[in-house]
Protein backbone atom coordinates (compact mmCIF):
# COMPACT_ATOMS: atom_id res chain seq x y z
CA UNK A 1 0.00 0.00 0.00
CA UNK A 2 1.34 3.40 -0.69
CA UNK A 3 0.69 6.62 1.47
CA UNK A 4 -2.02 8.58 0.11
CA UNK A 5 -0.40 11.82 1.09
CA UNK A 6 -3.29 13.42 2.18
CA UNK A 7 -1.98 15.99 4.66
CA UNK A 8 -0.08 17.00 1.65
CA UNK A 9 -1.18 19.46 -0.99
CA UNK A 10 -0.36 18.02 -4.85
CA UNK A 11 1.71 21.11 -5.29
CA UNK A 12 3.76 20.11 -2.40
CA UNK A 13 4.37 16.50 -3.10
CA UNK A 14 5.63 17.53 -6.64
CA UNK A 15 7.68 20.07 -5.27
CA UNK A 16 9.57 17.57 -3.15
CA UNK A 17 9.65 14.90 -5.63
CA UNK A 18 11.42 18.06 -8.34
CA UNK A 19 13.73 19.55 -5.53
CA UNK A 20 14.89 16.19 -3.50
CA UNK A 21 14.46 12.96 -5.73
CA UNK A 22 17.50 11.03 -5.85
CA UNK A 23 16.46 9.64 -8.92
CA UNK A 24 16.42 12.71 -10.62
CA UNK A 25 19.16 14.09 -8.71
CA UNK A 26 21.35 10.95 -9.99
CA UNK A 27 20.04 11.57 -13.65
CA UNK A 28 21.08 15.15 -13.66
CA UNK A 29 23.92 14.31 -12.47
CA UNK A 30 24.92 12.00 -15.37
CA UNK A 31 23.85 13.79 -17.84
CA UNK A 32 26.18 16.58 -16.32
CA UNK A 33 29.04 14.14 -17.01
CA UNK A 34 28.15 13.58 -20.89
CA UNK A 35 26.63 10.18 -20.27
CA UNK A 36 24.31 9.56 -23.44
CA UNK A 37 20.91 9.22 -23.32
CA UNK A 38 20.80 5.83 -24.52
CA UNK A 39 23.20 4.53 -21.43
CA UNK A 40 20.33 6.10 -19.63
CA UNK A 41 17.52 4.43 -20.98
CA UNK A 42 19.63 0.83 -21.30
CA UNK A 43 20.06 1.84 -17.00
CA UNK A 44 16.79 2.12 -16.81
CA UNK A 45 15.46 -1.05 -18.58
CA UNK A 46 18.32 -3.08 -16.14
CA UNK A 47 16.53 -1.43 -13.32
CA UNK A 48 13.22 -2.14 -14.26
CA UNK A 49 14.51 -5.56 -15.11
CA UNK A 50 15.72 -6.15 -12.02
CA UNK A 51 12.72 -5.10 -10.01
CA UNK A 52 10.13 -7.00 -12.33
CA UNK A 53 12.02 -10.10 -11.19
CA UNK A 54 12.37 -9.38 -7.57
CA UNK A 55 8.52 -8.19 -6.86
CA UNK A 56 7.90 -11.27 -9.07
CA UNK A 57 9.74 -13.81 -7.12
CA UNK A 58 8.38 -11.83 -3.71
CA UNK A 59 4.61 -11.91 -4.93
CA UNK A 60 5.33 -16.29 -5.90
CA UNK A 61 6.98 -16.72 -2.55
CA UNK A 62 4.92 -18.54 0.17
CA UNK A 63 4.27 -16.46 3.15
CA UNK A 64 6.53 -16.54 6.23
CA UNK A 65 5.86 -18.50 9.36
CA UNK A 66 5.14 -16.24 12.08
CA UNK A 67 7.98 -18.03 13.90
CA UNK A 68 9.94 -15.62 11.39
CA UNK A 69 8.54 -12.55 11.93
CA UNK A 70 11.71 -11.26 13.90
CA UNK A 71 14.51 -12.69 11.81
CA UNK A 72 17.19 -10.38 11.01
CA UNK A 73 15.99 -7.65 13.18
CA UNK A 74 18.68 -6.01 14.08
CA UNK A 75 16.87 -4.26 17.43
CA UNK A 76 16.96 -5.88 21.34
CA UNK A 77 13.60 -8.09 21.76
CA UNK A 78 11.09 -6.74 23.49
CA UNK A 79 12.31 -7.60 27.16
CA UNK A 80 15.46 -5.25 26.50
CA UNK A 81 13.43 -2.63 25.57
CA UNK A 82 13.28 0.75 27.29
CA UNK A 83 10.00 2.20 27.38
CA UNK A 84 9.89 5.86 25.88
CA UNK A 85 7.86 7.05 29.27
CA UNK A 86 11.22 5.43 31.25
CA UNK A 87 13.82 7.74 28.86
Amino acid sequence: MSDPAKYRTREEVDAMRKQHDPIDQLRDLLVKQNVKDDDLKAIDSKVKAVVTKATEFAQSSPEPDASELFTDILLPTSDDVVRHSEV
